[in-house]
């Protein structure tokens, strides 16, 4: 299966001006892919999120209006292997304190 998710940059920047159509609607796109994602694994489907197309070719395909744009697609389905998930960065490298580069470091204590 695949879902395209889609912005309406119009609508979007007649309610949140050039926030809104610029960030916002990207922001929101990747918020509603990231739940579809997680409740696919939930119910044990692979999916993976694909920037990757011609935005011509899926408005075309899908029959969208001029005024929306597809985002991300969602490819669904049953995975043929599980991926080993990367490794994972030591919390002291990825986050700080107050400020930038004060290392975050984790308690001693419980």
């Amino acid at each position: 299966m695949a879902i395209a998710i889609c912005s309406d940059k119009a609508t979007a920047y007649g309610k949140g001006g050039r926030l809104g159509r610029d960030y916002l609607t990207i922001s929101d796109c990747s918020m509603a892919a990231e739940n579809m994602l997680l409740a696919a694994h939930a119910v044990g489907l692979g999916a993976c999120p694909v920037k990757s197309f011609s935005t011509l070719a899926v408005k075309e395909i899908l029959e969208l209006p001029d005024e929306i744009e597809p985002e991300l697609i969602l490819v669904i389905g049953y995975a043929g292997e599980t991926a080993r998930a990367p490794p994972k960065h030591p919390l002291e490298k990825i986050a700080f304190l107050n400020k930038y580069g004060k290392v975050w470091t984790r308690s001693k204590r419980g």
